[in-house]
C-alpha cells in the first residue's frame, strides 16, 4: 500500500510538473470512467466490427459527395462566416460537445479489446476546456492495427459526427440548427485532420504513426538521435554512444524532431497571438513561457555541456570552436547578408470612369458600327441603339409642333390673347420635342477618348436591350493598360520609398511575367475594395466584412496603386487578376523580420 501511495504521489508531481512545462496545455484528471465504459460497451460493440465498417463508409461517403455537390455554399466566404461573433459563440458550446464524442471513442476501443482506462479528464487549450481519456493501455496491445485503430478511433468518431451533420445541413433551412451543424462539420472534418490527425503534434496522428512505422516514442528517439549525430560528427566526441536504429528507421529519426519543432513553434505563435488580443498581459506571460521553454532552456543546457559536460574533456576547444563558428555562421546568415525584400499584393486589370463606353439612353443596341479590338478616335460612334417608342413619340411631336406653329399663326391676326396660350403650349411642345430628340442622339454610342475598343461580351450585345448607363465596354490606351493593386498598410511606406520595380503574373497567363512601373497612388486610404474580385469572396486574399458584403467593406485600411504596363495586353485580360511583386532591393533577414514583428504588434495590439 505505502509503495501504491508513493508511486500515486510520484504520478501527481510528474503531472504538475508537465502543466508548468506546457502552460498552454493544462491537464486536470477528474474521475474514473473504467466502470461506465465496461457497463455500456454492449452498446458501441457492434460497431468495431463489419457493420460499423458499413455504416462509417456511407455516411462518410454519402456525406463527402454532398460536400462537393454543395462545395460553393458550403465554403462561400467561409473565413468571414467563422469568424463572425455569432458564430464564434456557436463554436464555443460546439467544440467540447464533439471533442467529448471523441474521447469516448478512444476509451471504447481500448474496451473492445479488454484494456482499462482510468483516467478522464479535462485539458484546457487555449483557455477552451476540452475532455480528455488516458487511452495509454493501448500500448500493451500486441497486434498493431489494434494500437492504430485505438489512436484512430477519436478521428473516425469525429468523422462520423461530421457526416451526420453534413446530412442535416443539406436539408436545413437557414437559422441556428443550421448554423450547428455547420460547426460540427468545420470541427469534425477540417479541425481533426489539421490538429488530431496530424503526426507532429503529440495527438492521435503522431501515436498512429509510431505505430504504423513500428518506432516507438518516435519523438523523443528523434530527438535523441539528433543528439548523437551532434556530438559524434560535429562536436567528435570519442566512444559516443550509439542509439539502437533498425533498419529503416534513420530517415525518420533524422527528420521527425527538426519537423516536430517548427509546426509546434508555429502552433505556439498562433495560440498566443490569439490569446494576446484578447489577454495581451496573459499572452505576453505566455509567450515568455514558451521561448523559455522552447529557446533559453535547450540553448542553457547546450551551454551547460559546452562548458562543463565531461565527455568534452580535452576536447572543450574544439566544441567551443565548432559551436562559435556555427552561432557566427548563423549571426552572419540573418544580420549580414543580404535577401530579396519584396511586397506581394493582388490587383484586377482596371478601367478608369473616362474609359468607360455606357449606352446614354435606353434602347435596342443595332450594331457596334467598330468591332471590339479596333483602334478609335475620341466622338467616333462605336454603336447605333433604336427605341422605337421615343422614335414613334419624337415624330408626334413635330407634327404637333407643326401643328401649333400653323394654329399660332392663324391666331395672331384674329385673337391675340388666344395666341399667346397656342405660344405657350407650342413652347411645352418643343421643349418636349428637344429632350426626346437629345435622348434619340444618345442612342449613339460615341468613343470618350482615343484608344483600344475593348467589348467584354461582344457576341451577346445584338438585339439586346441596354438600359440607360449600361456598360458596353472599354476605350483603353491600347499601349498601357492599368493594373490597379491593393496592399494594406503595413507595407505602403515600403512601396512609396525603397520600390525598385514591378512585376506581373496575370492569372490566365501565370507563366508568363510582365515589367511594370507605380504610376500613381491613389489618395487616402480606403476601407473599400475595387473589385470583388479581391476579397475572400470573390477568390481573393482580402477578408470582408461579413456585414457589409455589398458594398465590399474590408477590416482594415487598405491602398491602391496603380501600375502602368509597359508592353501592349490582350483585352481578355480585363477585369481579371493580378499577381503583383514590388521589388525593394536588398536587405538583411533579421531586419525584414524585424520589421514584421514591430507591424504584428502595432496591428494588433497598437503597441
Amino acid at each position: 500500500t505505502r509503495e501504491l501511495l508513493k508511486r500515486s504521489k510520484t504520478a501527481d508531481q510528474a503531472r504538475w510538473k508537465a502543466n508548468l512545462r506546457s502552460p498552454l496545455f493544462l491537464r486536470f484528471s477528474l474521475f474514473d470512467p473504467d466502470i461506465f465504459l465496461a457497463r455500456t460497451l454492449s452498446f458501441i460493440k457492434p460497431l468495431f466490427g463489419l457493420f460499423g465498417l458499413v455504416l462509417w463508409l456511407t455516411a462518410t461517403i454519402t456525406a463527402t459527395v454532398l460536400a462537393g455537390r454543395h462545395w460553393p455554399e458550403l465554403t462561400h466566404n467561409i473565413a468571414d462566416r467563422v469568424l463572425a461573433a455569432d458564430n464564434l459563440l456557436i463554436l464555443w458550446f460546439v467544440y467540447p460537445v464533439v471533442k467529448i464524442l471523441h474521447e469516448f471513442g478512444h476509451g471504447y476501443a481500448v474496451k473492445r479489446w479488454d484494456g482499462e482506462v482510468h483516467e478522464m479528464g479535462i485539458m484546457l487549450l487555449v483557455l477552451m476546456p476540452l475532455p480528455y481519456v488516458d487511452a495509454s493501455a493501448a500500448s500493451a496491445f500486441r497486434e498493431k492495427w489494434r494500437r492504430i485503430l485505438v489512436g484512430g478511433a477519436g478521428i473516425l468518431t469525429e468523422l462520423f459526427v461530421a457526416s451526420l451533420a453534413m446530412l442535416f445541413w443539406v436539408s436545413l433551412a437557414p437559422g441556428l440548427p443550421r448554423s450547428i451543424a455547420f460547426n460540427v462539420i468545420l470541427v469534425g472534418s477540417v479541425s481533426t485532420l489539421l490538429f488530431n490527425a496530424n503526426p507532429l503534434l503529440r495527438y492521435d496522428g503522431y501515436y498512429m504513426l509510431a505505430d504504423l512505422l513500428d518506432i516507438p516514442n518516435l519523438a523523443q528517439r528523434s530527438i535523441n538521435y539528433l543528439q548523437y549525430s551532434v556530438k559524434k560528427y560535429l562536436l567528435k566526441i570519442p566512444n559516443t554512444e550509439r542509439p539502437y536504429i533498425a533498419p529503416g528507421e534513420r530517415p525518420w529519426l533524422a527528420v521527425y524532431a527538426v519537423a516536430a519543432f517548427f509546426y509546434r513553434l508555429f502552433i505556439y505563435v498562433g495560440i498566443i497571438l490569439f490569446i494576446a488580443g484578447k489577454f495581451f498581459i496573459i499572452g505576453i506571460l505566455l509567450a515568455i513561457w514558451a521561448a523559455g521553454n522552447m529557446f533559453a532552456l535547450p540553448l542553457f543546457k547546450g551551454v551547460r555541456f559546452i562548458l562543463a559536460n565531461r565527455s568534452l574533456h580535452g576536447r572543450r576547444l574544439h566544441a567551443i570552436t565548432v559551436t562559435g563558428g556555427s552561432l557566427a555562421f548563423v549571426l552572419l546568415l540573418l544580420c549580414v547578408l543580404p535577401f530579396p525584400l519584396w511586397t506581394n499584393a493582388e490587383g484586377v486589370v482596371w478601367a478608369p470612369e473616362d474609359a468607360m463606353v455606357r449606352a446614354g439612353a435606353g434602347g435596342f443596341l443595332q450594331k457596334l458600327t467598330v468591332p471590339g479590338g479596333s483602334p478609335v478616335q475620341k466622338g467616333q460612334i462605336l454603336a447605333n441603339s433604336s427605341d422605337p417608342e421615343l422614335e414613334a413619340q419624337t415624330k408626334i411631336l413635330r407634327a404637333r409642333l407643326n401643328e401649333f406653329e400653323l394654329r399660332y399663326g392663324a391666331a395672331l391676326a384674329t385673337d391675340p390673347l388666344k395666341a399667346n396660350i397656342i405660344l405657350e403650349e407650342r413652347e411645352h411642345i418643343r421643349t418636349a420635342l428637344g429632350r426626346a430628340e437629345e435622348e434619340l442622339a444618345d442612342l449613339t454610342v460615341r468613343s470618350p477618348r482615343d484608344g483600344l475598343f475593348v467589348v467584354p461580351k461582344e457576341a451577346d450585345l445584338a438585339g439586346r436591350f441596354l438600359r440607360k448607363g449600361e456598360l458596353i465596354g472599354y476605350v483603353l490606351e491600347a499601349e498601357k493598360p492599368v493594373i490597379r493593386v491593393v496592399v494594406p498598410q503595413t507595407r505602403v511606406d515600403l512601396i512609396r520609398q525603397r520600390t525598385t520595380g514591378v512585376l506581373l503574373r496575370f492569372a490566365d497567363h501565370f507563366d508568363t511575367i510582365v515589367p511594370a512601373t507605380v504610376k500613381r497612388e491613389v489618395p487616402g486610404g480606403m476601407e473599400q475594395l475595387p473589385s470583388p474580385t479581391l476579397s475572400t469572396a470573390g477568390g481573393g486574399q482580402i477578408a470582408i466584412d461579413p456585414t457589409e458584403q455589398n458594398n465590399m467593406k474590408t477590416f482594415e485600411k487598405m491602398f491602391q496603386f496603380d501600375i502602368e504596363i509597359a508592353q501592349p495586353r490582350p483585352a481578355l485580360f480585363l477585369g481579371g487578376r493580378v499577381y503583383t511583386r514590388f521589388q525593394h532591393g536588398y536587405e538583411p533577414l533579421a531586419l525584414q523580420w524585424y520589421r514584421l514583428l514591430r507591424q504584428l504588434f502595432l496591428k494588433r495590439f497598437n503597441v
